[in-house]
């Protein structure tokens, strides 16, 4: 169930739009996979594709809920298939972050433990040390806007994707430094 890519800035867009750019992505890569151009389509390919979408029936628990979306899009609920799209989409971009993170800095980390601990510490401050120096400038940054210091954990975990618990304390090590 290959398809193009799927430009990000579509899911600025409601439930109901999007479903209908990604059904409509999907039908042109159906008809090119029968040998149809683009411009070729008329309304009967349209009503069979429908139908292929219908049809869909996959042993793939990774794609059982796009093949949902895909049968609630051709059954016409728009605004239910949109949102499964775009929670399969925000999945589908976390896994790929997380993947792309295990597969670089987990690894020079699992090498740095066989090492030893100390080899393990330095690349865990190499790594960690731009990323709360940026929590650590945001936070001025929200402080000099106005924001209240007990605010700051809940702000910023949001914005970094870590827990409230981490970033008091990459907030309390720069205190503890001054």
């Amino acid at each position: 169930m290959g398809l193009p890519p799927f430009d990000i800035a579509h899911l600025d867009l409601p439930d109901d739009q999007l479903c209908v750019r990604f059904y409509a992505l999907w039908a042109v890569a159906q008809a090119e996979k029968l040998g149809i151009p683009q411009d070729r389509l008329t309304p009967e390919i349209a009503e069979r594709l429908r139908v292929i979408a219908l049809g869909l029936n996959t042993d793939s628990a990774r794609y059982a809920p796009l093949e949902k979306a895909m049968r609630l899009a051709a059954l016409g609920e728009l605004f239910r298939a949109g949102k499964l799209f775009r929670e399969l989409m925000y999945e589908d971009a976390v896994h790929i972050k997380l993947q792309n993170f295990r597969g670089t800095e987990v690894e020079r980390l699992a090498k740095a433990r066989k090492a030893g601990g100390h080899a393990a510490a330095e690349l865990r401050r190499e790594t960690t040390g731009p990323l709360h120096e940026r929590i650590r400038r945001q936070g001025e940054a929200l402080l000099r806007s106005g924001k209240k210091q007990r605010d700051l954990a809940g702000i910023l975990a949001k914005q970094f994707n870590i827990t409230t618990r981490q970033i008091r304390k990459i907030l309390e090590q720069k205190e503890k430094r001054n």
